[in-house]
């Protein structure tokens, strides 16, 4: 079965969260990003990274996403990987805008000033979850396809998305938003 029958199921899903739960969670969110990634759907992908980084550093932060446990070793490992890349991607945002976690995106005069006295003064940084290190590389290199099935061959590629490095080969995604 190709993207197509996998998009075409994901695009029936209603809500966010499994049927009978009525929160979204992280870890919901994270196997979201894990179904964006192996579909190759950009759109998707970054409205979930969006969504994650605007649920506020007080409420979402990273570093508390829960070890899902997976019993599936190739999944797991890729799920592992997924922290890293929002990682990269919120780490840049505050590089580029100063830390901006938790404020709404029309902000009021007061709130800018609050936020400019923040970014001379704190560009804090997001953490990984400690479960992330101790998941194991794949016994065998995953090819991630992209572009209607193109894969990656070596991890010495170009353009090979260094923060899948347990034997996880993609190309790096487009995760970077401002």
């Amino acid at each position: 079965m190709g993207y197509d029958y996998y998009e075409k199921y994901l695009r029936l899903r209603l809500f966010k969260a499994p049927k009978g739960e009525y929160d979204d969670t992280l870890i919901c969110a994270l196997y979201r990003l894990y179904e964006s990634i192996l579909t190759d759907n950009t759109i998707w992908m970054r409205n979930e990274i969006e969504d994650f980084f605007n649920h506020g550093e007080s409420e979402w932060a990273i570093s508390w996403i829960p070890g899902p446990e997976d019993t599936d070793p190739t999944r797991y490992g890729v799920v592992s990987c997924i922290p890293e890349l929002l990682k990269l991607a919120f780490d840049e945002k505050t590089r580029i805008c100063g830390p901006v976690r938790g404020y709404p995106s029309i902000l009021t005069e007061e709130q800018m000033e609050e936020l400019r006295a923040l970014r001379e003064t704190n560009t804090a940084l997001e953490e990984l979850p400690e479960w992330c290190e101790r998941v194991l590389a794949l016994d065998v290199p995953l090819k991630i396809p992209y572009n209607g099935g193109k894969v990656v061959e070596s991890s010495d590629a170009q353009g090979i998305f260094p923060p899948f490095k347990k034997n996880i080969l993609l190309l790096t995604p487009h995760i970077y938003f401002v």
